[in-house]
């Protein structure tokens, strides 16, 4: 009985991807395309520059947005019942120009307009994909989301499985027998998995147009799961911020950052619950308590939230993260206002709007980006205009009297156009500004934001830009990795490195005949990149020669750490990497 199962498991399974590949050709295709540029790309990363593993990624990634899209296409191919031929190849070709358009023009880098966006793009899809196949249908949306999470929750156990048993077979094979497998092959079989089972039986399982879920049961699982778990715990949650929330208006101390980001996903979750437990509504009171109740009991909450949320906007102007976080909470307060309001609810209302609300995110003049930078300009503008900097529609060197708070928040402004745009973007700026000509420019220098008095953290690294070291004129070569871990001995002269003091020392018959404090170096780093910090540094900007009557030694450090203490504030180094060339006369 137990083989008899087995048998028809395995041919129901083959079954359903054969008849995947048939309904879904162009998406699994897709698929496999991404198995084999994936593997390409770790196959390359040995022998490839930089740039050209970059557009490989770029060309993956745009790929990628295929898979919801050219799946989209085919729903809607099946509810227009436009099987033609030639119109499917035209339907399926301008997508493809679309993608390549995509990759010219929207992801030209990996900056953070253009991971943002793409990001935002993907969700768009893959939400697109949850309702195109339902929209006009006004019955049943809830099950057929259930259906497709729990086809979802399904293939992510039988690839886990899958991926568990191949890797178990691999390390067996490699300890019993001795073989060297690589751990490159174990993510292959991952890469391999999803692409060539993962997503083809995912498809297998999604219904047909035509499907109706008028006798389809919902899951005891997911009942219990949802009404005695799930519900007590965000009403719990939901006491807790109305305690919460009571001590701020008692006190007058308004949080900042982390508890809108908690109210938000928290509502969000809320949200969800609300649409699966819908069709519970009829038969179960608690459910239609939960529906009737909730959004109205929510809204205080929301209001407290947008408060928080409008004081930090005001100190700091809008940025991307803020925009996203006001945007959603503006959903989601709409999304509870219909639950409250509208007589004849279509839940299909929530995944749609939230597309729209995703899309116009990252593309328009209501984008996070333009909004972001529109008033960070402003921002930028307010503190030159009370500064007097502004003359005839260009900026005039202050004259001392700015205040270190607006030099400050001046600096702040200029690392957010830096970071994330271009300093080209921030009006009155001479054309071809960089962040060190501020003095000239500004008649003032950078200025780091205050700390929190527990000390900042500060980082330099050299990785991104490094290349072949050139040890010509050196005899040896060592790093503070295999120095830490035991001292070096060359010619009688042992080389140790003591990693608390950070000092480099040279010892020949017991007696220390070189020393050199590296802590020299890291003071001499932070000063020269008081601007860069986070941001790859110049190796040359790294890298120091001391020379003395017996040795010469080359000093290239990778990346150092370090943290600003004291009132004024000093850098105190906490780690640092290093390579060592030695050279004795």
């Amino acid at each position: 009985m137990i083989q008899i199962n087995i048998k028809a498991n395995i041919y129901q399974t083959l079954k359903g991807l054969k008849a995947s590949l048939k309904r879904f050709p162009v998406t699994i295709i897709t698929s496999v395309v991404l198995v084999i540029l994936l593997i390409a790309l770790e196959e390359s990363r040995s022998y490839w520059q930089k740039e050209e593993l970059e557009n490989l990624t770029q060309i993956i990634m745009v790929i990628a947005l295929g898979l919801p899209l050219f799946t989209s296409m085919k729903f809607f191919l099946e509810k227009k019942g436009k099987y033609n031929g030639i119109f499917q190849i035209i339907l399926f070709a301008l997508v493809g120009i679309f993608l390549l358009l995509y990759y010219f023009f929207l992801l030209k880098d990996f900056k953070t307009v253009s991971i943002s966006r793409y990001i935002g793009m993907s969700v768009f899809l893959y939400v697109t994909f949850l309702y195109i196949p339902r929209l006009g249908r006004r019955e049943d949306y809830e099950y057929y989301i259930i259906k497709i999470f729990s086809s979802f929750l399904m293939t992510l156990i039988y690839s886990f499985v899958l991926f568990a048993g191949i890797s178990l077979i691999l390390f067996s094979v490699s300890k019993l027998f001795s073989v060297n497998i690589e751990g490159k092959i174990y993510y292959y079989a991952f890469v391999i998995i999803a692409g060539l089972f993962s997503v083809p039986y995912f498809l297998a399982k999604i219904p047909l147009i035509s499907s109706k879920f008028s006798d389809e049961k919902y899951s005891k699982g997911l009942k219990i799961l949802l009404l005695y778990i799930v519900i007590p715990l965000i009403l719990i949650y939901t006491l807790i911020l109305y305690v919460y929330f009571g001590k701020i208006v008692l006190t007058q101390q308004w949080p900042i950052g982390l508890v809108s980001n908690l109210v938000l996903w928290y509502t969000t979750l809320s949200i969800g619950v609300i649409f699966l437990i819908y069709p519970l509504k009829v038969d179960n009171n608690w459910a239609k308590y939960f529906i009737n109740w909730f959004p109205k009991i929510i809204l205080p909450i929301l209001i407290m939230m947008f408060v928080s949320m409008g004081i930090r906007v005001r100190a700091y102007g809008i940025t991307e993260n803020r925009y996203y976080v006001l945007v959603l909470g503006i959903w989601v307060s709409a999304i509870m206002l219909y639950f409250i309001f509208a007589k004849e609810k279509r839940n299909i209302i929530i995944p749609v709007t939230f597309s729209v609300i995703v899309l116009n995110s990252i593309f328009g003049p209501l984008s996070g980006f333009s909004v972001s930078k529109y008033s960070q300009n402003r921002r930028f503008v307010h503190i030159l205009e009370k500064n007097n900097m502004i003359e005839d529609g260009n900026i005039v060197k202050s004259q001392g009297s700015i205040s270190a708070d607006d030099r400050a928040e001046i600096s702040s402004i200029l690392d957010y156009f830096e970071d994330n745009h271009s300093l080209e973007d921030i009006k009155y700026l001479p054309s071809g500004f960089a962040m060190g000509d501020m003095n000239e420019v500004l008649g003032f220098s950078y200025v780091k934001k205050a700390s929190d008095g527990r000390g900042e953290y500060l980082y330099y690294s050299s990785y991104e830009n490094e290349g072949a070291i050139d040890v010509k004129d050196y005899d040896y070569f060592m790093d503070s990795n295999s120095l830490y871990r035991k001292s070096l001995e060359v010619e009688g002269i042992r080389a140790e490195y003591d990693i608390n003091s950070f000092a480099f020392s040279l010892v020949r018959n017991g007696k220390v005949i070189y020393t050199k404090d590296l802590n020299e170096y890291g003071r001499t780093i932070y000063e020269n990149n008081k601007n860069t910090e986070g941001k790859s540094t110049d190796p040359a900007e790294m890298t120091f020669t001391d020379e003395n009557d017996d040795f010469k030694i080359k000093y290239i450090i990778r990346s150092l750490s370090g943290k600003l203490e004291g009132d004024p504030a000093k850098f105190h180094l906490q780690n640092m990497e290093i390579n060592i060339l030695l050279k004795i006369k």
